[in-house]
């Protein structure tokens, strides 16, 4: 076995790691400190994938640990410790680094130095370090222990007898803590108490500590929820975001648009759905490996694009906040012209989600715009498309979109893939009221898939705005959407592009142009969570359907509309409205 020891620690730290293999070689990693406390102990096989966040996170009792890798000796692994420096030259931290001389595995170790503060420090800086143990405690997040035994008593305990320092509570307690999953209890204990008991801001304070992104501030709708997939919590929300190691430990504060998106308890967003005419332009770009060729789209028109850009905002300026465009409706040369048209005639709107477009070069982003009316339009963000669209190739198809099959033979090719660059990035924009998250298209369908980026985002914001290209069944979007009401309390704005919908000869009944759904609370809703919008169907050719529409939700809430004249406005208004209190 392989044997080191950790040094120069500080008790009230925080330890963070990860350990990466890339081999079938089995390899078992164990921190532990001089009493017996294990930090972690995790065993690597068969190509571990590493993952944009590190694997764990622990508050540090002890001075020396020693870490233990079998069943390797010590001169099979490459040791390396440097000293962590912020902007100012400051040490806050050391990192430790362990390598297989063979190059089959790789671990990090970062130890993070408490803050130098007093007992009485802000109370909320310790509420957010153990919020951020909550989120990255190896496969604890997200377990429900809500009705354990030991939590209830740790909970009660603390409403029984409100301590001065809740950090001196914790730490007294933590000292006899003698599992991951013991901890785990403590923390959500503390958790509930601070959330159930804190004072709430009129507008959400936010907080950057380590990776995470933290805001304290009621959500919009803020319904108790009891499920395994969702956070116990009202007032405390996190978002991971990227790797740990080289970030200081302490908060450091947010910009925030200084801006409320809610007027009279009201967000009113538009859908821009674009025009029948607005055809885009598919085409194959390049062979991409596994039998699949790259898919290129782009908006064909220019006018169209710019009829599209000055209906849609004189449409939703007198009458909306937000206003979103359907993805690939622009190219990355009208962006200026958007921005120049909301400096022009922008009115009230207050947010802008561009169409997304390809950016130029080589492999390209699906990039969506974002504008902020903050003192005056300006870009402050975008958002690249994480997942990319894919679609069966054959004759049909081939046929439909002009492909050429002696270049991309169809017993070569079976898969036509988006040709993205893929990144495991979200977009967050921190709003006074609100939070705000951006997502495009197949980026947001399953809030449970680990690798579907939504899951990154469902408890963190307040409204979810989608925009798409799709010309299939959008049931799957309602459904998703549905989940982010019930479970997480988030709305969702969708947008589709209408000129792919009628590509079909028989385009489906059930597919959606736009529609908003969101949990729905008032005096008269007890106990639940109401979905509620507008859910427009298309039937050939964009007229009145003959029949009653489908179902879909078990609710008064929903109104249901067809597409008739208001096509040439390109965009729907939908009122999103807040409880009452």
């Amino acid at each position: 076995m392989a044997c080191y020891k950790l040094c120069k620690l500080r008790s009230g730290g925080t330890i963070l790691w990860q350990i990466v293999g890339n081999s079938d070689f089995a390899v078992t990693a164990s921190l532990e400190g001089p009493r017996r406390r294990t930090y972690f102990s995790e065993r690597v096989k068969d190509c571990t994938m590493r993952v944009p966040n590190v694997q764990g996170a622990k508050k540090c009792l002890d001075q020396i640990l020693n870490l233990t890798i079998s069943p390797l000796n010590a001169d099979q692994v490459q040791e390396s410790v440097e000293e962590l420096l912020d902007e100012k030259g400051r040490k806050f931290g050391r990192a430790f680094h362990y390598t297989a001389a063979d190059k089959s595995f790789h671990i990090d170790i970062t130890y993070l130095v408490p803050p130098e503060t007093s007992q009485d420090k802000n109370e909320m800086l310790y509420i957010c370090e153990y919020f951020y143990q909550y989120l990255t405690m190896k496969d604890r997040y997200l377990f429900n222990y809500l009705s354990d035994k030991q939590v209830i008593d740790w909970y009660e305990s603390l409403l029984a007898r409100p301590p001065r320092y809740i950090n001196v509570w914790y730490e007294d307690r933590l000292v006899d803590i003698r599992s991951d999953e013991e901890e785990f209890k403590l923390i959500l204990a503390v958790l509930l108490y601070y959330d159930r008991t804190a004072r709430v801001s009129s507008t959400i304070e936010y907080y950057r500590v380590k990776d995470l992104m933290i805001a304290f501030g009621e959500k919009i709708w803020a319904e108790p929820k009891t499920t395994v997939a969702s956070c116990p919590f009202n007032h405390i929300r996190g978002l991971l975001l990227e790797d740990a190691s080289l970030l200081p430990p302490s908060p450091v504060s947010i910009h925030r648009f200084p801006i409320k998106l809610f007027s009279d308890g009201t967000l009113r967003a538009a859908a821009s759905h674009g025009r029948a005419a607005a055809k885009l332009n598919l085409s194959v770009s390049r062979p991409i490996g596994f039998e699949n060729a790259g898919l290129h789209v782009e908006a064909s028109s220019l006018s169209e694009q710019k009829t599209i850009i000055e209906k849609s905002i004189q449409t939703a300026k007198e009458n909306a906040d937000v206003l979103i465009f359907p993805e690939l409706s622009i190219n990355e040369d009208t962006v200026e012209f958007l921005l120049d048209s909301l400096k022009q005639y922008g009115g009230g709107l207050k947010l802008v989600v561009g169409g997304s477009h390809y950016t130029a070069g080589g492999k390209a982003y699906n990039t969506a715009p974002i504008f902020v009316n903050d003192g005056g339009w300006k870009q402050v963000a975008s958002y690249n498309k994480i997942i990319p669209f894919s679609m069966g190739y054959s004759e049909k198809v081939a046929r439909d979109y002009h492909i050429d099959t002696e270049k991309y033979p169809l017993d070569k090719f079976r898969m036509l893939s988006e040709d993205i660059i893929m990144e495991d990035k979200v977009t967050i924009l921190p709003f006074e009221d609100c939070v705000v998250g951006v997502a495009i298209c197949r980026d947001v369908l399953d809030p449970l898939d680990k690798h579907n980026p939504l899951h990154k985002y469902c408890d963190f914001v307040d409204v979810m705005l989608v925009i798409s290209d799709n010309n299939g069944d959008t049931n799957m979007f309602v459904g998703t959407a549905e989940c982010l009401a019930r479970w997480h309390n988030c709305a969702t704005v969708y947008t589709n592009s209408v000129a792919e919908t009628g590509e079909s000869a028989s385009p489906d009944t059930h597919l959606e142009v736009s529609f908003a759904l969101y949990p729905l609370k008032g005096k008269n809703v007890v106990g639940s969570t109401l979905v509620s919008g507008e859910i427009t169907y298309i039937k050939l050719p964009f007229i009145i359907p003959d029949r009653p529409p489908k179902e879909i939700h078990d609710t008064d809430e929903v109104k249901y509309a067809a597409l008739d004249k208001d096509l040439e406005n390109c965009c729907k208004i939908y009122d999103l409205k807040a409880p009452e209190n």
